[in-house]
């Protein structure tokens, strides 16, 4: 068992990179169309990065995936503040810096099982 956790984790370091490049397209795409399709690709990638990320003890990424995802569920409803558009961008960025750099001891779940 302790091998197939530690494989899993060092998986989904590298998946995380992959649903990092997708959120980052949905972001993009956010930010120059305003379709309101992209959005909810938007919401969906945030809310998937922070699920997978939580249940495999990557809490940091959990946390600013759930940010991201709070904000733009909020400007589904209204248009952000100014403040709101900064604190989305900055965990965008932030979320991109913490995927590049991830890796597997940086999972509560990796390191439970060395």
């Amino acid at each position: 068992m302790r091998e197939k956790v530690l494989e899993l984790v060092e998986r989904h370091c590298a998946t995380l990179r992959f649903e990092a490049d997708a959120l980052a397209d949905a972001f993009r795409h956010v930010e120059t169309s305003r379709d309101p399709q992209a959005l909810t690709a938007l919401i969906a990638a945030a809310h998937k990065l922070k699920g997978s990320s939580g249940s495999i003890g990557f809490k940091q990424i959990s946390d600013q995936a759930q940010i991201i995802e709070h904000l733009a569920k909020d400007s589904e409803k209204r248009q952000l503040s100014s403040p709101e558009m900064d604190q989305w961008h900055k965990g965008q960025a932030e979320l991109q810096s913490l995927i590049a750099k991830i890796t597997p001891h940086q999972s509560s779940l990796y390191t439970r099982f060395l």
